[in-house]
């Protein structure tokens, strides 16, 4: 499912079976403990444990899917663009301007911007979390 994040249609088809498996193990393990002579602890860690892998996978995939409004990126480069201008009026009355002052301004500027938004999208950009995925991915290669 995240390694195919680009491409809209095979995330949503693997959250579609990956809940249709969820709502086949609901079943089975419901009906199963409802059996005679089942004890009722059972019964409690069973329903528990699904019921908490169910709400992690409900939170993982809600982690991914929210991001913050379009207005807070476009204050975000609205905020650098001023910046932009109250350095460059007054650094205009200064005759003998550093370039290197400017342009190390304008590449800390341009380098923050595209940290904040490359940290949002943590699968597609220079910032990977493909280590944590990995991980997961082992763990479903052993319950095979």
């Amino acid at each position: 499912m995240y390694s195919h994040v680009v491409d809209d249609s095979a995330t949503q088809a693997a959250l579609g079976e990956s809940a249709e498996l969820q709502a086949a193990i609901w079943t089975m393990a419901t009906s199963d403990v409802q059996r005679d002579g089942v004890p009722t602890s059972t019964m409690m860690l069973v329903i528990g444990a699904l019921n908490e892998m169910i709400d992690i996978t409900a939170t993982r995939e809600m982690a991914t899917r929210s991001h913050p409004p379009a207005v807070v990126f476009l204050l975000l480069v609205g905020m650098s663009l001023v910046c932009a201008l109250l350095i460059g009026y007054s650094t205009s009355q200064n005759t003998a301007r550093s370039w290197l002052h400017t342009l190390t301004f304008a590449a800390v500027i341009s380098l923050t911007v595209y940290v904040i938004i490359d940290l949002e999208f943590p699968r597609v950009g220079l910032i990977r979390v493909d280590s944590a995925d990995e991980m997961l991915l082992q763990v479903r290669e052993s319950m095979k």
